[in-house]
């Protein structure tokens, strides 16, 4: 496992082409960035004000708080965002929760998505699942094979969804289209497709052209 406290920043001009590969759980609080991609074999918990990340991806739960800014975030499993944290993208093969003021752009969940807050919102959703919400908003286009549930004043500006639609008699803010059968391709996420090829670069050491090596007394 591994725990980050305090700023931890990779300088190298780009954020490009480095790749953070841990074989465990992640947890980082304060300050970490210049990452294009943060992977983690277990769970990954971010908390602060996470930037300059492209990707974070974990094969089980991620959860992201604080304000963090990211481009694409995936699970094999679940994703949970809160406070001021924002993605791009959103990627699950379980379920996506926007909690406070998190802000997505797409998010594609094969399991159920939830908005919570009058803060939480997503321009796009897609999803295999039911989409619960409470006062939060999807922006512009909702696509749900299951229910949609609005617990007060929240709104959708457009969409089909394949279940049922409830929400109170007085909430006008909610514009889809019930489809009965209606289907929503995902492609669930793998191992291999959410990290680059990893390689163990040590058995080619003799190989090589040049390489570092350290002594006994290191």
């Amino acid at each position: 496992d591994l725990t980050l406290s305090g700023n931890f920043s990779v300088v190298n001009g780009s954020n490009v082409n480095t790749n953070f590969i841990v074989n465990g759980n992640v947890s980082a609080s304060g300050s970490i960035s210049g990452f294009s991609l943060l992977y983690s074999t277990g769970t990954i918990n971010l908390t602060g004000s996470q930037n300059n990340i492209n990707t974070v991806s974990a094969e089980k739960d991620v959860t992201l708080s604080g304000s963090g800014a990211y481009t694409t975030v995936n699970s094999l499993t679940n994703v949970t965002m809160s406070g001021g944290v924002s993605a791009v993208s959103v990627n699950t093969n379980g379920t996506t929760t926007l909690n406070s003021s998190a802000k997505v752009t797409t998010v594609k969940s094969i399991g159920n998505v939830a908005l919570t807050g009058g803060g939480a919102q997503a321009a796009s959703v897609y999803t295999d699942g039911n989409v619960t919400m409470n006062n939060g908003s999807i922006t512009s286009l909702l696509m749900a094979q299951g229910n949609l549930t609005e617990a007060s004043n929240g709104s959708v500006a457009n969409g089909q969804i394949g279940g049922t639609l409830t929400k109170p008699s007085w909430n006008n803010n909610i514009h889809v289209t019930v489809v009965n059968g209606l289907q929503v391709p995902i492609t669930p996420l793998t191992a291999t497709t959410i990290q680059s090829t990893v390689i163990d670069a040590w058995p080619l050491k003799s190989s090589a052209n040049l390489a570092f090596d350290h002594d006994a007394s290191n």
